[in-house]
């Protein structure tokens, strides 16, 4: 047989399954196929030189029948938005006092805004402001916060302190690391 094999006793619902597949493929990227034969493997074909650039494009998902595999072109949403990252690029505490340096990148597809940074340990904060980064840039600042008695403690930094500024990925924001003072 040439269907995929359901949960079923009916192989009337794989080739409609298979027909669906096939229908989503040609739906999201502009694409005609023929669909004669709901049996058949179902290759679409765009029908424009931008249905077929936009194809070319979205990722591919295989299914596999008997004879062959079909491969359906999923549909992405690409959210034109900024996405800051933020990174401890140094630290180091001695005398008291915690110096370290923070690059922010955009790794999103639009423009952030002037945004805050916060840096805090477990005895002291300090908010910076950072300029407004284009996409695929970064901006770094080096700071610094006293009070320190030797030991560990834990530095964060948090781009978009607050989140006032609508991101691709809100998760990735905040950077970490222990830092011994001596």
């Amino acid at each position: 047989m040439n269907d995929l094999k359901p949960n079923t006793s009916s192989n009337h619902h794989a080739r409609s399954g298979r027909a669906m597949l096939a229908a989503l493929a040609i739906a999201s990227a502009g694409c005609a196929a023929p669909l004669s034969d709901p049996a058949a493997d179902v290759e679409a074909q765009p029908t424009t030189s931008e249905a077929r650039t936009a194809a070319a494009a979205l990722p591919t998902a295989t299914f596999r029948t008997a004879q062959r595999p079909l491969a359906v072109a999923l549909p992405v949403a690409v959210i034109a938005a900024p996405d800051l990252v933020a990174q401890i690029i140094v630290t180091a505490c001695s005398g008291g006092s915690m110096q370290y340096s923070v690059l922010v990148e955009n790794v999103g597809v639009d423009d952030a805004p002037p945004s805050t940074v916060l840096a805090r340990t477990t005895i002291t904060q300090l908010s910076t402001p950072i300029p407004a980064i284009a996409a695929g840039g970064s901006a770094g600042f080096v700071g610094r916060m006293g009070g320190f008695a030797p030991g560990l403690y834990k530095l964060e930094v948090i781009a978009d302190h607050g989140n006032l500024i609508t991101e691709v990925d809100e998760t990735n924001n905040t950077a970490s690391v222990v830092v011994t003072c001596t």
